[in-house]
């Protein structure tokens, strides 16, 4: 209820201060046109006066005479103005000069400085301002009126003004006015505090609207709440205190269901829980004997086979520990290599994916993203290399298993056309496949390293090719052993006889000026043969011509083929858009309402760990060490349920994750462990299983990879009969 009544009154100020800003803009605009509307009328009742009424009047009296009240436009337009002044006081209209003939028209010091700016700027005669006069806020219009020809009879020379003029305001004020210059300026003031008033009284009038408006949701909130939820919840866990201290060996009462919402879920699942265990009980005795009995037998068992172990283990450990010896400097380095690396790579590429998620794409900057994408490309190519150096220590020590399973040989190049066009398409290049004369439907063979290979050799081709084409052509040799053969045909940069011989060398290229053009660590072909090897097959230079390009075949044996054979290629019909979309929509949030528990001691990689895991839906806990995670993961709160799973990086202070998670299991957590670590050796994975995780996901972060194991392990966890809750255990 909290949370929602500050949200609440968080809404409510949001809309008032809105519509206190709305109602003053308004306001003032309002105030504007009135000002502005009284000063178009002034400047109007001056412009009849001197257009109309003065040369009517001239005409009538001479050149010599001046009559003020029907020749002046500054005394006609002030008594006209006396008049609106009367029903409305609080307006200020003045007409003001710095050498007045009316003594009342002498200009203040703001009018004054208003004078000046006018004659320092002559393309502008009006300006708006605000002006305090006797302590109040007005707005004001000032418009300038500036010396013309017309003016020059009254205001130029005492000589050249009528008679009359002179006999009534003296020789001295109003005159010696140059073309141009301010004669007087005309001022229109409208009082602000209006507006004030009726802003806050808007405001006071909102306010408790809200108020009123709010205080009755929240007590209607409230009430609901405590009629549906509170009450029966209530009756539930007085229910659950009754059972708690009742005595031993006493039959456990169901609790009474009422509704179909989730707190008759809650009893529902109560109520089974008490039969199973009621049942648990009522056979308890008999199963315990069967057990002691097995445990005897089981136990008997094990001391034998202890003994025969413990003789085995001592002949074995002296031959383990020469082979340890070989090979542990290398496996550490590559281990360590492989941690160092990965672990700065997990920021790298995670927070690289979060700079290019979509969004509004008028407040990225194009530096931004490019950035980003700069980021993304040499973290992929650094993970890359890690692959090649991984596979190529796998394939040496022997470790390197294959398959041979069914598979279609036009699948696979289909495939590796299909990712290898993306970069033809960026160089420009045409990609072409060739299927000639018949072609095995299916082959025996590893359909993985197949694909691993030719996209191997193809990204060569592509490499360094800069114009032209790549050409795939497959055919089926025949013969006693028949075998595929895929030429990779491409009108690149070619190679000399003397590069010859560094081919096929892992780390090496052509020379010194091939790498700096191109890149590369020179084991993709290395890697490409030492697989196709394994596979029955190879990996061989055709032929190759400087300037002129290069052809290479690799060779698999097709082992027993089955089904018919094809002529031709016809590309597998793609899903539809409003499939794609669909199967999007509906993996867009595979972990809604999970809550997930992770410990990473890595600031960057927990911040990174748990954006990925919200934005697939679930709730995420973070900790930074096992000791933390063990609390939480046993923790008691009626106001959260128990973790659906449990992220655990494997080298953390004060208890890592190995530790950790043995503590889990030994105190009986039967939920979801994954771990997290940047070792990828397969003995890695072999260590956390053996620690009691469920599952193994290496850093850097495959975010896609990563929701699917969460989701995996959470799913076949949720399949299991629930029989030790970890917020119920004691620590």
């Amino acid at each position: 209820m909290l949370p929602l009544g500050v949200l609440g009154l968080a809404f409510a100020g949001f809309l008032l201060y809105r519509s206190y800003v709305t109602s003053h803009q308004h306001l003032t605009e309002v105030t504007e046109r009135q000002a502005d509307l009284v000063m178009e009328y002034n400047l109007a009742v001056r412009a009849y006066v001197a257009e109309e009424i003065r040369p009517l009047v001239t005409s009538l009296v001479g050149q010599n005479d001046f009559i003020p009240k029907a020749m002046s436009t500054s005394y006609v337009s002030r008594r006209v103005f006396e008049k609106v002044r009367e029903k409305y006081p609080e307006l200020i209209i003045k007409f003001s000069s710095d050498n007045p003939r009316n003594p009342a028209n002498k200009a203040s010091l703001d009018e004054l400085r208003m004078i000046k700016y006018f004659n320092a700027h002559p393309d502008i005669d009006r300006v708006e301002s605000t002006i305090k006069v006797g302590g109040h806020e007005y707005l004001a219009h000032f418009t300038a009126r500036r010396m013309e020809k017309s003016c020059l009879r009254c205001h130029g020379e005492p000589q050249d003004a009528p008679k009359s003029l002179i006999e009534q305001y003296g020789a001295t004020a109003g005159f010696h006015r140059p073309l141009g210059s301010i004669i007087a300026l005309d001022t229109v003031a409208i009082p602000m505090r209006d507006i004030q008033a009726t802003l806050n009284r808007n405001t006071i009038r909102q306010s408790a609207t809200m108020v009123g408006g709010l205080l009755l949701l929240l007590a209607a909130i409230a009430a609901v709440f405590r009629l549906v939820v509170s009450q029966r919840l209530r009756r539930i866990a007085h229910h659950f205190r009754s059972i708690a201290y009742q005595a031993d060996g006493a039959r456990l009462v169901p609790v009474e269901v009422q509704g179909r919402d989730d707190v008759a879920d809650l009893a529902t699942s109560f109520n089974t829980l008490v039969n199973r265990l009621q049942q648990t009980y009522d056979s308890l005795e008999e199963r315990v004997a069967e057990r002691t009995s097995a445990l005897k037998r089981s136990n008997d068992d094990l001391e034998r086979e202890n003994a025969e172990r413990r003789r085995a283990e001592l002949q074995l450990r002296n031959a383990k520990s020469v082979a340890e010896a070989a090979t542990h400097a290398k496996s550490e380095f590559l281990a360590n290599m492989s941690h160092e690396i990965r672990t700065p790579m997990t920021a790298i590429l995670g927070f690289a994916d979060i700079l290019l998620e979509a969004g509004d794409s008028e407040e990225i900057l194009s530096t931004r993203l490019e950035a980003a994408r700069t980021i993304k490309i040499n973290g992929e190519y650094l993970l890359g290399i890690i692959n090649d150096i991984l596979d190529l220590s796998k394939i040496e020590e022997g470790r390197m298993t294959v398959e041979r399973i069914p598979c279609s040989p036009r699948t696979i190049v289909d495939e590796v056309a299909s990712l290898m066009k993306v970069r033809t398409d960026s160089k420009g290049l045409k990609l072409h496949i060739e299927y000639e004369g018949t072609i095995a439907a299916t082959i025996r063979t590893d359909p993985t390293r197949l694909r691993q290979i030719l996209l191997n050799v193809c990204a060569n081709a592509i490499k360094f090719t800069n114009t032209g084409q790549v050409r795939i052509a497959v055919r089926l040799a025949g013969g006693d052993s028949p075998e595929m053969q895929f030429d990779i045909i491409d009108t690149g940069i070619g190679m000399t006889e003397e590069q010859l011989p560094k081919l096929f060398q892992p780390f090496c290229q052509a020379d010194s000026s091939t790498t700096r053009r191109f890149g590369g660590t020179g084991l993709g072909l290395t890697i490409s043969k030492k697989l196709a090897t394994l596979l029955g097959g190879d990996v061989i230079l055709l032929a190759t011509k400087p300037g002129a390009g290069t052809s290479f075949r690799v060779t698999v044996p097709t082992g027993c083929p089955e089904g018919a054979a094809i002529t031709e290629h016809r590309p597998e019909p793609s899903p539809t858009t409003a499939e794609s979309k669909a199967a999007s929509e509906t993996m867009s949030h595979p972990l809604a309402g999970r809550r997930i528990l992770l410990a990473e001691d890595g600031a960057d990689n927990q911040r990174l760990i748990s954006h990925i895991l919200k934005k697939a839906g679930a709730q995420v806990a973070a900790v930074e060490n096992g000791q933390l995670a063990v609390e939480a993961a046993f923790r008691t709160s009626t106001d959260e349920a128990a973790f659906d799973a449990i992220l655990m990086d494997m080298q953390m202070p004060v208890m890592d994750g190995y530790d950790a998670t043995r503590e889990l299991r030994s105190r009986g957590y039967t939920g979801p462990i994954i771990a997290l670590t940047a070792h990828a050796m397969s003995s890695d994975r072999t260590r956390c299983i053996e620690a009691g995780c469920d599952e193994y996901a290496t850093k850097p972060i495959d975010r896609k990879k990563l929701i699917e194991a969460v989701f995996s392990c959470i799913a076949r966890g949720d399949m299991k009969p629930a029989l030790v809750q970890a917020g119920n255990q004691a620590p």
